[in-house]
């Protein structure tokens, strides 16, 4: 008995249908177009090349242009407080501390911290996360 189905997603020439080809790689979970090589889709996460971790979801993956514009914003903040460190330092360079000053050191204090917190978000907000496990 013949199989009905044998054959329908093949062109005249005898090839595989080059549409069906892709659907079964999209089903399959890979993601067939220019650009995208090596790229697979499971469970709804969004893989790049090598990775089986750390997958992307839909909602995460448009949110990505707003966590370019918040590194960006601060990667100025942090340039900007660490030019006025500088300045401070500079300033306080060759004095001697006297009690007038000591305001002025806590304030160089407190702006070499928030620098620290800044650059430590800053990292966090670029950093992959090595243990989140999707897919």
């Amino acid at each position: 008995m013949r199989n009905p189905i044998r054959g329908q997603n093949r062109l005249p020439d005898g090839n595989p249908d080059p549409t069906a080809l892709r659907l079964l790689a999209i089903l399959a979970g890979f993601v067939p177009w220019s650009g995208w090589h090596g790229w697979e889709v499971h469970n709804g996460y969004l893989f790049p090349p090598g990775y089986v971790r750390g997958g992307i979801l839909p909602s995460e993956f448009f949110a990505l242009v707003f966590y370019r514009q918040q590194v960006s914003e601060y990667q100025r903040l942090h340039a900007q407080l660490k030019a006025r460190v500088q300045l401070l330092e500079a300033q306080l360079a060759g004095h001697q501390p006297l009690e007038r000053e000591a305001a002025l050191q806590a304030r160089v204090q407190a702006l070499g911290v928030q620098i620290q917190a800044l650059g430590t978000e800053l990292a966090g907000l670029v950093a992959v996360p090595d243990g989140s496990a999707h897919g």
